[in-house]
């Protein structure tokens, strides 16, 4: 936010102006942690369905870095499992983060609005 010429803004007014855009930040970050988590759990799903349509002798190659390593389908398919769980609580816990944060950034804004309706924006 600029602060126009005609506003006078005290210091603590300022403070409150500083930390509405860090929370506001905030929530940016985690809202695009938490885009990118699920497209990742998404995907981790199909790869999932794909590998138990898969018939048990079915050759198959896990990518790691550059190299692709065969892996038996039991191997893949728990360790995509657990990668998933992780994932998934991984997600839960950035949704509790993203919520907490809402919730300061929503009591900030209405701080901020005060702010500016006492210099007399509206």
């Amino acid at each position: 936010m600029e602060n126009p010429s005609n506003m006078k803004f005290s210091p603590q007014d300022q403070q409150e102006i500083l930390r509405f855009q860090k929370i506001q930040k905030q929530l940016e970050l985690f809202t695009q942690q938490l885009t990118s988590m699920e497209l990742q759990a998404k995907d981790m799903e199909q790869a999932l369905n794909e590998l138990e349509k898969a018939n048990e002798d079915a050759i198959i190659y896990k990518a790691v870095g550059g190299l692709f390593i065969k892996k038996s389908k039991g191997e893949l398919l728990e360790s995509t499992r657990n990668a998933k769980e992780n994932l998934e609580l991984k997600i839960k816990s950035l949704k509790n983060n993203k919520n907490r944060i809402e919730a300061q950034f929503e009591e900030k804004r209405k701080k901020i609005e005060q702010i500016f309706k006492a210099q007399g924006y509206t």
